[in-house]
Protein backbone atom coordinates (compact mmCIF):
# COMPACT_ATOMS: atom_id res chain seq x y z
CA UNK A 1 0.00 0.00 0.00
CA UNK A 2 2.86 2.40 0.86
CA UNK A 3 4.53 1.73 -2.49
CA UNK A 4 1.32 2.46 -4.38
CA UNK A 5 0.90 5.71 -2.41
CA UNK A 6 4.51 6.66 -3.13
CA UNK A 7 4.00 5.95 -6.80
CA UNK A 8 0.96 8.25 -6.91
CA UNK A 9 3.01 10.99 -5.25
CA UNK A 10 5.80 10.57 -7.81
CA UNK A 11 3.25 10.72 -10.63
CA UNK A 12 1.78 13.95 -9.29
CA UNK A 13 5.26 15.50 -9.17
CA UNK A 14 6.28 14.44 -12.67
CA UNK A 15 3.14 15.09 -14.75
CA UNK A 16 -0.16 16.95 -14.55
CA UNK A 17 -2.77 15.22 -12.38
CA UNK A 18 -4.55 12.37 -14.09
CA UNK A 19 -8.28 11.73 -14.15
CA UNK A 20 -10.19 8.58 -15.18
CA UNK A 21 -7.95 6.44 -12.97
CA UNK A 22 -7.75 2.74 -13.75
CA UNK A 23 -5.18 0.39 -12.22
CA UNK A 24 -4.86 -2.71 -14.35
CA UNK A 25 -2.87 -5.56 -12.82
CA UNK A 26 -1.37 -8.17 -15.15
CA UNK A 27 0.32 -11.43 -14.13
CA UNK A 28 1.42 -12.65 -17.53
CA UNK A 29 3.01 -10.99 -20.56
CA UNK A 30 0.83 -9.93 -23.50
CA UNK A 31 -0.07 -12.71 -25.94
CA UNK A 32 2.22 -13.05 -28.94
CA UNK A 33 -0.54 -11.95 -31.31
CA UNK A 34 -0.74 -8.58 -29.50
CA UNK A 35 3.05 -8.17 -29.33
CA UNK A 36 3.30 -8.89 -33.06
CA UNK A 37 0.49 -6.45 -33.87
CA UNK A 38 2.02 -3.56 -31.90
CA UNK A 39 5.42 -4.25 -33.43
CA UNK A 40 3.94 -4.39 -36.93
CA UNK A 41 2.09 -1.07 -36.71
CA UNK A 42 5.01 0.77 -35.08
CA UNK A 43 6.61 3.16 -37.58
CA UNK A 44 9.75 1.54 -39.11
CA UNK A 45 11.40 4.98 -39.30
CA UNK A 46 10.95 5.43 -35.56
CA UNK A 47 12.55 2.03 -34.97
CA UNK A 48 15.48 2.97 -37.19
CA UNK A 49 15.97 6.32 -35.43
CA UNK A 50 16.04 4.53 -32.09
CA UNK A 51 18.57 2.01 -33.36
CA UNK A 52 20.88 4.70 -34.75
CA UNK A 53 20.73 6.70 -31.50
CA UNK A 54 21.50 3.60 -29.41
CA UNK A 55 24.51 2.70 -31.55
CA UNK A 56 25.89 6.23 -31.24
CA UNK A 57 25.25 6.22 -27.48
CA UNK A 58 27.05 2.90 -26.98
CA UNK A 59 30.04 4.28 -28.91
CA UNK A 60 30.02 7.37 -26.69
CA UNK A 61 29.96 5.26 -23.52
CA UNK A 62 32.80 3.05 -24.76
CA UNK A 63 34.95 6.13 -25.41
CA UNK A 64 34.48 7.17 -21.78
CA UNK A 65 34.76 3.75 -20.13
CA UNK A 66 38.07 1.91 -19.93
CA UNK A 67 38.43 -1.72 -21.06
CA UNK A 68 37.97 -4.16 -18.14
CA UNK A 69 36.17 -1.44 -16.16
CA UNK A 70 32.79 -2.34 -14.62
CA UNK A 71 30.25 0.02 -16.17
CA UNK A 72 28.16 1.94 -13.62
CA UNK A 73 25.10 3.84 -14.85
CA UNK A 74 25.45 6.53 -12.18
CA UNK A 75 29.00 7.29 -13.28
CA UNK A 76 28.26 7.71 -16.97
CA UNK A 77 24.72 9.08 -16.92
CA UNK A 78 24.63 12.88 -17.18
CA UNK A 79 23.11 14.75 -14.27
CA UNK A 80 19.61 16.08 -14.81
CA UNK A 81 21.00 19.64 -14.65
CA UNK A 82 23.10 19.00 -17.75
CA UNK A 83 20.56 17.18 -19.91
CA UNK A 84 20.07 18.66 -23.35
CA UNK A 85 18.11 15.77 -24.81
CA UNK A 86 14.36 15.40 -25.12
CA UNK A 87 12.62 13.05 -22.67
CA UNK A 88 12.58 10.39 -25.39
CA UNK A 89 16.25 10.54 -26.39
CA UNK A 90 17.33 10.81 -22.76
CA UNK A 91 15.36 7.63 -22.05
CA UNK A 92 17.30 5.90 -24.84
CA UNK A 93 20.58 7.02 -23.25
CA UNK A 94 19.38 5.66 -19.92
CA UNK A 95 18.31 2.35 -21.45
CA UNK A 96 21.70 1.96 -23.13
CA UNK A 97 23.47 2.69 -19.83
CA UNK A 98 21.19 0.29 -17.97
CA UNK A 99 21.91 -2.46 -20.53
CA UNK A 100 25.63 -2.05 -19.74
CA UNK A 101 25.25 -1.51 -15.99
CA UNK A 102 27.33 -3.98 -13.98
CA UNK A 103 29.03 -5.42 -17.08
CA UNK A 104 32.78 -5.49 -17.60
CA UNK A 105 33.69 -3.43 -20.68
CA UNK A 106 35.49 -5.76 -23.10
CA UNK A 107 38.60 -4.62 -24.94
CA UNK A 108 37.29 -6.14 -28.17
CA UNK A 109 33.63 -6.59 -29.10
CA UNK A 110 32.92 -9.28 -31.68
CA UNK A 111 29.90 -8.50 -33.85
CA UNK A 112 28.76 -11.34 -36.09
CA UNK A 113 27.00 -10.99 -39.43
CA UNK A 114 24.59 -8.03 -39.43
CA UNK A 115 24.84 -7.63 -35.66
CA UNK A 116 25.46 -4.11 -34.33
CA UNK A 117 25.94 -2.69 -30.82
CA UNK A 118 22.18 -2.17 -30.48
CA UNK A 119 21.46 -5.86 -31.09
CA UNK A 120 24.51 -7.11 -29.18
CA UNK A 121 24.01 -5.17 -25.95
CA UNK A 122 20.46 -3.85 -25.87
CA UNK A 123 17.90 -6.13 -27.54
CA UNK A 124 18.53 -9.03 -25.16
CA UNK A 125 18.58 -6.82 -22.04
CA UNK A 126 15.79 -6.95 -19.43
CA UNK A 127 14.84 -3.30 -20.01
CA UNK A 128 14.35 -3.93 -23.75
CA UNK A 129 12.07 -6.89 -23.03
CA UNK A 130 10.18 -4.84 -20.45
CA UNK A 131 9.63 -1.99 -22.91
CA UNK A 132 8.07 -4.31 -25.50
CA UNK A 133 5.70 -5.65 -22.85
CA UNK A 134 4.90 -2.18 -21.47
CA UNK A 135 4.09 -0.70 -24.88
CA UNK A 136 1.70 -3.56 -25.68
CA UNK A 137 0.02 -3.32 -22.26
CA UNK A 138 -0.51 0.43 -22.64
CA UNK A 139 -1.94 -0.06 -26.13
CA UNK A 140 -4.29 -2.71 -24.71
CA UNK A 141 -5.34 -0.36 -21.86
CA UNK A 142 -6.18 2.42 -24.32
CA UNK A 143 -8.30 0.01 -26.34
CA UNK A 144 -10.15 -1.16 -23.23
CA UNK A 145 -10.84 2.42 -22.09
CA UNK A 146 -11.65 3.88 -25.50
CA UNK A 147 -15.29 4.41 -24.55
CA UNK A 148 -14.12 7.21 -22.22
CA UNK A 149 -11.09 8.38 -24.18
CA UNK A 150 -12.88 8.96 -27.46
CA UNK A 151 -14.81 11.88 -25.96
CA UNK A 152 -11.67 13.68 -24.77
CA UNK A 153 -9.03 15.73 -26.52
CA UNK A 154 -6.90 12.56 -26.53
CA UNK A 155 -9.02 11.68 -29.57
CA UNK A 156 -7.85 14.80 -31.43
CA UNK A 157 -8.04 12.93 -34.72
CA UNK A 158 -11.79 12.43 -34.30
CA UNK A 159 -11.60 8.63 -34.59
CA UNK A 160 -15.07 7.07 -34.61
CA UNK A 161 -14.62 3.34 -35.15
CA UNK A 162 -17.33 0.92 -34.16
CA UNK A 163 -14.62 -1.59 -33.18
CA UNK A 164 -11.21 -0.16 -32.20
CA UNK A 165 -9.75 -3.66 -32.09
CA UNK A 166 -9.98 -3.66 -35.86
CA UNK A 167 -9.49 -0.03 -36.84
CA UNK A 168 -6.50 1.14 -38.87
CA UNK A 169 -7.07 4.82 -38.02
CA UNK A 170 -7.01 4.01 -34.29
CA UNK A 171 -3.80 1.98 -34.60
CA UNK A 172 -2.00 4.64 -36.63
CA UNK A 173 -3.01 7.44 -34.29
CA UNK A 174 -2.03 5.65 -31.08
CA UNK A 175 1.31 4.54 -32.50
CA UNK A 176 2.04 8.08 -33.67
CA UNK A 177 1.38 9.40 -30.17
CA UNK A 178 3.55 6.70 -28.62
CA UNK A 179 6.56 7.42 -30.82
CA UNK A 180 7.38 10.69 -29.06
CA UNK A 181 5.60 10.33 -25.72
CA UNK A 182 6.11 6.74 -24.54
CA UNK A 183 9.48 6.05 -22.95
CA UNK A 184 11.41 4.39 -20.13
CA UNK A 185 11.62 6.56 -17.00
CA UNK A 186 14.91 5.91 -15.21
CA UNK A 187 14.28 8.67 -12.61
CA UNK A 188 10.93 7.15 -11.55
CA UNK A 189 12.31 3.61 -11.69
CA UNK A 190 15.13 4.62 -9.36
CA UNK A 191 13.00 6.76 -7.04
CA UNK A 192 10.28 4.15 -6.55
CA UNK A 193 12.82 1.31 -6.30
CA UNK A 194 10.16 -1.40 -5.96
CA UNK A 195 11.67 -3.97 -8.30
CA UNK A 196 9.86 -2.68 -11.39
CA UNK A 197 10.83 -0.89 -14.58
CA UNK A 198 8.57 2.13 -15.11
CA UNK A 199 7.55 3.43 -18.53
CA UNK A 200 5.73 6.72 -18.99
CA UNK A 201 3.16 7.68 -21.60
CA UNK A 202 3.00 11.45 -21.13
CA UNK A 203 -0.47 12.69 -20.23
CA UNK A 204 -1.89 9.15 -20.27
CA UNK A 205 -0.29 7.03 -17.56
CA UNK A 206 2.48 4.64 -16.57
CA UNK A 207 3.32 0.96 -16.95
CA UNK A 208 5.31 -0.97 -14.36
CA UNK A 209 6.97 -4.25 -15.36
CA UNK A 210 8.51 -6.55 -12.77
CA UNK A 211 12.30 -6.62 -13.25
CA UNK A 212 12.71 -10.21 -12.06
CA UNK A 213 9.97 -12.03 -13.92
CA UNK A 214 9.45 -9.65 -16.88
CA UNK A 215 5.91 -11.02 -16.94
CA UNK A 216 3.79 -9.21 -14.37
CA UNK A 217 3.11 -5.59 -13.54
CA UNK A 218 0.56 -2.80 -13.49
CA UNK A 219 -0.85 -0.22 -15.88
CA UNK A 220 -1.68 3.00 -14.02
CA UNK A 221 -3.91 4.61 -16.54
CA UNK A 222 -5.79 7.88 -16.98
CA UNK A 223 -6.06 11.11 -18.95
CA UNK A 224 -4.85 14.46 -17.67
CA UNK A 225 -7.45 16.88 -16.36
CA UNK A 226 -6.53 19.22 -19.21
CA UNK A 227 -7.71 16.66 -21.72
CA UNK A 228 -10.65 15.41 -19.65
CA UNK A 229 -12.12 18.89 -19.10
CA UNK A 230 -11.96 19.81 -22.76
CA UNK A 231 -14.31 17.31 -24.28
CA UNK A 232 -14.92 17.45 -28.00
CA UNK A 233 -18.39 18.78 -28.74
CA UNK A 234 -20.22 18.32 -32.00
CA UNK A 235 -19.65 21.31 -34.25
CA UNK A 236 -17.21 22.90 -31.79
CA UNK A 237 -14.67 25.26 -33.30
CA UNK A 238 -11.07 24.18 -32.88
CA UNK A 239 -8.19 26.57 -32.38
CA UNK A 240 -4.85 25.20 -33.52
CA UNK A 241 -2.05 27.00 -31.75
CA UNK A 242 0.49 25.83 -34.33
CA UNK A 243 -1.49 27.43 -37.18
CA UNK A 244 -4.11 29.87 -35.94
CA UNK A 245 -1.84 31.68 -33.52
CA UNK A 246 1.02 32.03 -35.98
CA UNK A 247 -0.72 32.86 -39.21
CA UNK A 248 -2.91 35.90 -38.55
CA UNK A 249 -4.69 37.15 -41.68
CA UNK A 250 -3.17 40.29 -43.23
CA UNK A 251 -4.98 43.56 -42.51
CA UNK A 252 -7.62 44.58 -45.06
CA UNK A 253 -6.56 47.45 -47.36
CA UNK A 254 -8.05 50.83 -46.43
CA UNK A 255 -9.13 51.52 -50.04
CA UNK A 256 -9.76 49.03 -52.82
CA UNK A 257 -6.88 48.59 -55.24
CA UNK A 258 -7.57 50.13 -58.69
CA UNK A 259 -8.29 47.70 -61.47
CA UNK A 260 -6.25 47.60 -64.67
CA UNK A 261 -9.10 49.31 -66.58
CA UNK A 262 -9.51 52.20 -64.13
CA UNK A 263 -8.50 55.65 -65.44
CA UNK A 264 -5.40 57.18 -63.85
CA UNK A 265 -6.04 59.64 -61.04
CA UNK A 266 -5.25 63.32 -61.59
Amino acid sequence: MCRVFLFLILISLSTPALALWNHIIFNSPPPKILLDKVDKIYDPRAKQNERIFFNETFQEYFKKARPNEVFKIQKFRKSTDALENSDLTQSWRDEAALALDGKVIPKVIYLRGSEDLYRHFYLSSPVATAKVIARAKMYEAIQSNWGKLKTTVFNDAGIDCSNVKNCQAFDENIMEKMQDNFFFSYPLTRQLDNGNFIFEFQGVGFVEVDKKTLKSGRVTFGISYFNDNNQIEKGAERFRTDVDAGLAPPPAPSTPAPSADSPPSN
